[in-house]
């Protein structure tokens, strides 16, 4: 896990304007009830936030900078 957050943050700077872009590519209508979705987002968003607060209070990460 954190060989790959390493390498997530060496290459953050190429990365993001990659997956960017992929926003605007153009695609049909995936789903009808939108609040399943937003709920399936959100709940992402806080499993990987607490994958995060697990990595930083079990592991050491050096920093540089």
């Amino acid at each position: 896990m954190v060989k790959i957050g390493n390498l997530f943050f060496r290459t953050r700077n190429f990365i993001f304007p990659i997956f960017y872009l992929f926003l605007f590519i153009p695609s049909s209508q995936l789903v009808v009830n939108y609040k399943i979705i937003a709920i399936i987002g959100i709940s992402i968003t806080i499993i990987g936030q607490l994958i995060r607060m697990v990595t930083i209070g079990l592991v050491y990460v050096i920093r540089g900078g």
